[in-house]
């Protein structure tokens, strides 16, 4: 029984996405669609990138995820399939894949062969939902297209690392207010290697000295860091909002920094 994901910045108010899915029941009688999210910020990439990059890896091998946010909804944007480690993925080459995975995809097509020139002003609808029923019916991914070398990129899990210092970013605020950074746990590992550490936010008012583990690791109301199960470094409030307390948003900057007085990896101070 084929599995298909969707991730759009579609929203649940419009018909969309309804659209999507009788699209592919009706082609697909026995197809299991699975939202992962219709939320995304509009046309927000890097917001997509994160997302899917958290979500496909609990699917079953054999999957396929359909990526629809894009800035680029013009005639001339290029769209493509793609496999790795037994998933495939469906979507404009906007450099949304290259946030999701770790190394270079195992196969990349161009989606040449599904699109209909004629009718492109619902790219998801007109082009990526066929594909993927292509994919399904053909169980090949030649099917869809002519062999591509490589997929756009984008630096948007990117963090600048230094001899003694790492600067991050704010990447995506989840409905908990739990703020998630673009530093990996290997470029901490790689650069501190057990060193005492302080993490510094919003232009040096607040500080954490050490990471966590778990939520539990400090009281109630008190604030944390930790390496999620994705592997990035994570901040967050025992029972609360820690973008909300912190006044962290998108795109705000993030520092761990060696700190010789290593003090308690619960100790949070705000100046």
């Amino acid at each position: 029984m084929p599995i298909v994901t969707l991730t759009t910045d579609l929203g649940l108010k419009d018909p969309y996405v309804a659209a999507l899915k009788g699209s592919i029941l009706s082609a697909l009688p026995d197809c299991i669609i699975v939202d992962i999210s219709h939320q995304v910020g509009k046309h927000d990439e890097g917001q997509a990138g994160f997302i899917l990059r958290s979500a496909y890896r609990y699917f079953p091998v054999g999957t396929i995820h359909i990526n629809a946010v894009s800035k680029d909804i013009s005639n001339t944007a290029i769209y493509i399939g793609i496999k790795h480690k037994g998933h495939y993925f469906i979507g404009p080459d906007n450099g949304v894949f290259s946030l999701v995975l770790d190394d270079k995809p195992e196969e990349i097509i161009q989606l040449d062969s599904v699109i209909n020139f004629s009718s492109h002003s619902f790219p998801c609808l007109d082009i990526l939902v066929p594909a993927a029923c292509k994919l399904v019916k053909t169980g090949s991914l030649s099917s869809l297209g002519t062999v591509k070398d490589s997929i756009q990129k984008q630096l948007f899990f990117n963090p600048v690392l230094e001899e003694k210092r790492i600067t991050g970013a704010v990447i995506y605020i989840d409905g908990f207010g739990n703020i998630f950074t673009n530093i990996t746990k290997d470029s901490f590992d790689q650069t501190f290697k057990g060193k005492g550490i302080k993490i510094v936010m919003k232009n040096l008012s607040h500080t954490i000295s050490g990471i966590s583990q778990v939520y539990g690791d400090v009281m109630p109301g008190e604030i944390l860091a930790f390496f999620n199960s994705v592997g990035l470094l994570e901040i967050a409030q025992n029972c609360g909002s820690a973008s909300k307390y912190l006044g962290l948003k998108m795109s705000d900057k993030i520092w761990i920094e060696a700190n010789d007085n290593k003090g308690s990896k619960n100790d949070f101070q705000t100046w």
